[in-house]
């Protein structure tokens, strides 16, 4: 069979096209509208339309009968002839189904019906999705009428937030629902309608039937057909703006601290530029804050290694270091600085560093105060010792020759005289014989008396052999056992290190005797590393050094006192199986 032209174009158009007699049976047919009504491979020719095994239901789905398509009241033309919708066309076993938009006329000589078929698959699915997007959207999403401010319809989101359901909603204005808006912003939105015909995020306040106030951001946008109708969209940020006040308020509570606050504060960014500073930092350089903003944290604090915790190989952050701030005039002021790095581990964005800065110029000023008193007191101290060493000195030679002359004068005087009285009978003459003895046992003790005033031994021979006299004297009173090392060529010292040495090894040697209970101590004078090492241990009951008083234990302040007026270390080691006394003197103090 030979088609005619308009046939064969009929059968490759796209579009489905059936062509009904008055009996609505169907006299043609093309593929794409077999496709479309689900009659692949089934003659359809002279069967009629309404018989076809098919469920036909609108959008709405609702049931349609075939016969309705043709009805009167199914018609949408304005000259009710014509038939135009998008229905669901399924097989009657409900196996398959397509969208297909349907559109009826009459034919031209008035005894056929035209059919045109087109696929609304993807119009259906846009539909459903542009539905979901408006059902499902997390923020509120309404459709309303400008002129009459009701809603057309509402989202899921809106009915949570109203407590209803879309058909209470439909219909109703906001203030029916219980919403009431501020009216400088109800105002302002109709103004920027009038003149934009559109609104981009404006913040917009209104109240609810539970007597809160609502802030939102709002958008809306009219519909292309009905410029009367507008998608309308907000997201409460009631919170967010709760959280933004709570932000200012703490933002403004922080800045009142940070400005008043005595100590200076940097932040800085990674090439040393400063972002922000406090009024302490104004005050403490002498610079305006313009002048500051243009200056780099470098040319304001200047890293001197004022504190030996600047040779570390790395800062540690929260360490407090000492260095200076450069001021206005050239001074630098002495300061001690904290670091706190990478503020971005916060969980800011925030990047550089904040310094820490604090005014220490009184804090150096009272320790060189201290440390020149201590100096002064100690110069004190040392010319005290040695006023006490000269008067000591001038005592025992007085003892020594004054005392010890009349001593001896009176001594050969009485045996003189008991010599011219030999011969002659005396009745007292027994009681003076004793007079020598007596005399000789004064007589040395004021040499014993002089010699521990002021050896002569330590003036006329040197350290070592005034400390060798001095263990042979204890040796001689005590029961101990002594060992020494002492080096064979004696080193020389100055008077006073000769002095404070020996007080040193006297005073430990007296401790010893009176309250080590020892048996054995040893004494030694060696060299190590640029110094001379004094030692003097015992096997004693020792003492805890954590309980140690100086205050109350004058012999050990005496020997530390003599210490420090040579330039020496002392220190002292004691367990319960004796006591360590250890004094260093470096070689180019002698």
């Amino acid at each position: 069979m030979i088609l005619s032209i308009s046939e064969q174009l009929l059968q490759k158009s796209p579009q489905g096209i059936v062509l009904l007699n008055a009996k609505s049976e169907i006299e043609f047919l093309n593929p794409a509208a077999a496709r479309l009504l689900l009659l692949d491979g089934i003659d359809a020719k002279g069967l009629l339309f309404t018989s076809l095994p098919l469920v036909i239901r609108d959008i709405h789905d609702n049931d349609i009968a075939i016969k309705d398509i043709f009805s009167n009241d199914q018609k949408s033309g304005s000259d009710g002839t014509d038939f135009q919708n998008i229905l669901k066309i399924s097989s009657v076993e409900q196996k398959k189904s397509n969208w297909v938009r349907i559109h009826t006329e009459k034919g031209s000589d008035s005894l056929h019906y035209i059919m045109y078929l087109n696929d609304a698959s993807a119009e259906i699915d846009k539909r459903d999705m542009y539905e979901t997007l408006f059902r499902e959207s997390p923020f509120i999403m309404v459709i309303n009428d400008f002129e009459t401010g009701q809603y057309l319809d509402v989202n899921n989101r809106f009915c949570r937030e109203a407590g209803t359901t879309p058909e209470k909603c439909i219909g109703k204005t906001p203030v029916e629902l219980g919403y009431i808006p501020r009216a400088d912003n109800e105002r302002m939105i109709n103004e920027i309608l009038r003149t934009s015909n559109k609104i981009v995020e404006y913040e917009f306040n209104y109240g609810n039937n539970k007597h809160s106030e609502i802030t939102s951001l709002l958008w809306s946008n009219p519909f292309i057909h009905r410029h009367s109708h507008f998608v309308t969209t907000l997201i409460d940020i009631t919170e967010k703006k709760k959280v933004e006040r709570k932000l200012i308020e703490s933002e403004a509570k922080f800045r009142g601290l940070y400005e008043q606050m005595m100590d200076a504060y940097i932040w800085s960014d990674d090439e040393g530029k400063l972002l922000e500073f406090n009024k302490s930092l104004v005050r403490l350089t002498g610079y305006n804050r313009q002048e500051l903003s243009a200056k780099a944290y470098s040319d304001l604090v200047t890293e001197v290694a004022a504190s030996p915790a600047e040779n570390k190989p790395c800062k540690k952050e929260n360490e407090i270091f000492e260095a200076f701030v450069r001021h206005k005039n050239g001074h630098l002021i002495p300061v001690e600085y904290r670091i706190v790095d990478n503020i971005s581990k916060s969980g800011t964005n925030l990047k550089g560093k904040w310094t820490i800065i604090r005014d220490i110029t009184r804090r150096v000023e009272s320790f060189k105060e201290l440390r020149e008193s201590r100096e002064e007191l100690r110069a004190l101290t040392t010319h005290l010792q040695e006023v006490r060493e000269h008067e000591r000195a001038r005592i025992s030679r007085e003892i020594h020759d004054d005392l010890g002359y009349i001593l001896t004068t009176i001594k050969l005087a009485i045996e003189s005289y008991l010599q011219t009285q030999a011969d002659k009978p005396n009745p007292d003459s027994t009681e003076l014989k004793i007079l020598p003895d007596l005399i000789d046992t004064g007589i040395e003790s004021v040499r014993r008396i002089a010699t521990e005033l002021r050896p002569g031994i330590l003036d006329h021979f040197g350290l070592i052999s005034a400390i060798e006299w001095l263990i042979q004297q204890f040796r001689l009173r005590t029961r101990i056992i002594f060992k020494t090392t002492f080096p064979e060529r004696h080193p020389e010292f100055s008077k006073t290190q000769t002095i404070a040495i020996f007080r040193i090894f006297q005073e430990a040697l007296t401790n010893v005797v009176r309250h080590a209970q020892a048996t054995e101590v040893y004494a030694s004078i060696t060299s190590q590393n640029n110094h001379f090492v004094f030692l003097i241990s015992d096997n004693g009951k020792g003492f805890d050094t954590n309980e140690l008083n100086y205050k109350t234990s004058l012999g050990l302040l005496g020997m530390k006192e003599w210490a420090r007026s040579i330039d020496s270390v002392f220190s002292i080691a004691s367990t319960n199986s004796g006591t360590i006394i250890k004094l260093k003197l470096l070689f180019k103090t002698i």
